[in-house]
């Protein structure tokens, strides 16, 4: 039962992020080169698709805070990505 609790939160999460991410790319990104972007917005779901399995794997050979490490160092490396990215359209919008 918990695990059809779980899935259907995270595919609703996933059916409420698609629209918001698109607008979003639609609106900041250049006319001319908006499949590109769209592009890369589909290219970090398709690497977190990548990363959570080989964390799995790497959970076999380290430590669990090892493999904790991995992921939170992801996560805010990704939000570093996203607040420069954020600051720089402020800036630019101003």
């Amino acid at each position: 039962m918990y695990l059809l609790v779980v899935t259907t939160v995270f595919t609703f999460g996933e059916l409420i992020r698609s629209p918001v991410s698109q607008s979003f790319v639609s609106r900041y990104a250049p006319e001319a080169s908006r499949g590109q972007y769209l592009a890369a917005d589909t290219l970090q779901n398709t690497v977190g698709k990548f990363l959570a399995p080989v964390t799995v794997v790497a959970s076999g050979f380290v430590s669990p805070f090892v493999v904790f490490t991995l992921i939170l160092l992801s996560a805010l490396i990704g939000m570093g990505l996203y607040a420069n990215m954020f600051t720089r359209l402020t800036k630019e919008d101003e």
